[in-house]
């Protein structure tokens, strides 16, 4: 018997032991090579099955942090109402607790991520060009200042339960992320995170009408989380549910692997801010634009299932004449409906060449990763999603850029109407 399959028969026999009922879950743990880890079928599944029920004595949540050896810690002002950081921290507690009642499940769950906060900077220097870069730093800087803002000075006030155990920046990360990628709200307004063993064995696939795989709630009648099928599925198939309609940036960033094809295509690509500063006419009204009907001023922003429209806009700001700006009273119905002389197309295809240009220049290295498919096998596996991911955007921002110009889409009509 593997070290694994060791794991699993402890953690199922734990379970059972704390009120699991198994003739209430048709669900299994396997691994598959699509996925790695994730939850089989062990009956077969009709659509509005219950698949799991699980008790609340055995889910990792606020609740049952307060009644642990750190409750004192959890009811604290300074976090008594953020959830995430309470949770954080009796899961760093927890997983040091040698004697720990959770050690089983804890064992179960993964020891890294592949989400791009995780990644080394060598790994991330090869998608500086896109905006994963930035947003990459940004969630490092807002997890580094809540470690040492909020969780050092509770460390420091309970030296008696956090002297002994490795609570560092990392194995906050750690437990943060276990929270963001793998936890289910166990209320209906979504701010009571939990982690619900077994049922957070389920992977995140989207079926072809766009549904969702399963529903999920938690029940205070019987005090058990359930999750119900939407779909049937046969014995021996894996089981999914979906995180919801998210885009394979959204999946990256959050969960650390891509879907393909992607249910939503979205693309961020930042603006060479820096460049147009200097080169730009009426650059700071242009910037108070952006400012004033709140549009990201830094990144030009696309998803497939919103108007394009939405996305014409801010290329349309930046384009604008300085006779234009001011001349006009816009507002952001008339910068939608706004039709654009040649004069303004032809800055807007401009603009739009600058932005592929300083894309393409902060990704090129990724270009040169692989040459072949035995290439990409030698990679590792954040590298490869490095490589996939920029590949997607590169393939859609070329997309969106011949529709634009080249198909003319921008060009609504060559003469120039006015702003309201």
């Amino acid at each position: 018997m593997t070290e694994e399959d060791k794991n699993i028969a402890q953690f199922n026999e734990w379970m059972v032991q704390n009120g699991f009922n198994t003739n209430r879950s048709k669900i299994g743990i396997s691994t598959f090579d699509e996925t790695g880890r994730g939850a089989i079928a062990i009956k077969d599944i009709k659509t509005n099955d219950l698949v799991v029920e699980v008790p609340k004595k055995i889910i990792v949540s606020r609740l049952a942090a307060e009644i642990s050896d750190i409750s004192n810690v959890i009811v604290d002002p300074r976090v008594e109402h953020d959830n995430f950081l309470a949770l954080s921290l009796f899961l760093m507690y927890e997983s040091e607790n040698r004697s720990s009642f959770w050690l089983p499940f804890l064992k179960m769950l993964p020891k890294n991520f592949n989400c791009p906060i995780f990644w080394t900077l060598d790994e991330l220097k090869h998608v500086k060009g896109s905006y994963i870069y930035k947003s990459t730093s940004k969630k490092r800087l807002n997890c580094t200042r809540s470690y040492f803002e909020f969780i050092v000075p509770l460390i420091k006030s309970y030296p008696q339960f956090f002297n002994s155990i490795n609570a560092t920046y990392d194995k906050f990360m750690w437990a943060t992320f276990l929270i963001f990628s793998r936890g289910y709200w166990l209320d209906n307004d979504d701010t009571l995170p939990g982690l619900v063993p077994l049922a957070d064995m389920i992977n995140h696939s989207v079926p072809p009408n766009q549904a969702n795989y399963a529903s999920y709630k938690f029940h205070e009648s019987t005090q058990t989380f359930c999750i119900h099928s939407n779909f049937p599925f046969k014995t021996g198939e894996q089981v999914f549910i979906t995180y919801g309609a998210k885009s394979n940036y959204e999946l990256l960033i959050d969960y650390g692997f891509l879907m393909e094809p992607a249910v939503i295509e979205e693309l961020f690509v930042p603006f060479p801010n820096e460049k147009w500063k200097n080169t730009l006419e009426m650059y700071e009204q242009k910037i108070g634009l952006f400012d004033h009907f709140k549009i990201d001023k830094s990144v030009l922003h696309y998803m497939s299932n919103k108007p394009i429209e939405d996305f014409f806009v801010p290329l349309k700001i930046w384009a604008l004449s300085k006779t234009d700006l001011e001349n006009n009273r816009w507002t952001l119905e008339s910068l939608k409906e706004f039709q654009v002389s040649e004069e303004i197309y032809e800055k807007a295809k401009a603009l739009m060449e600058d932005i592929c240009d300083e894309y393409f220049e902060g990704c090129k290295s990724c270009g040169t990763l692989t040459e072949n498919e035995e290439d990409f096998k030698r990679l590792s596996v954040n590298l490869q999603l490095a490589r996939l991911f920029v590949q997607q955007e590169t393939s859609l921002l070329r997309k969106l850029q011949i529709s634009m110009f080249s198909e003319q889409v921008f060009a609504n009509a060559t003469d120039h109407s006015n702003g309201a």
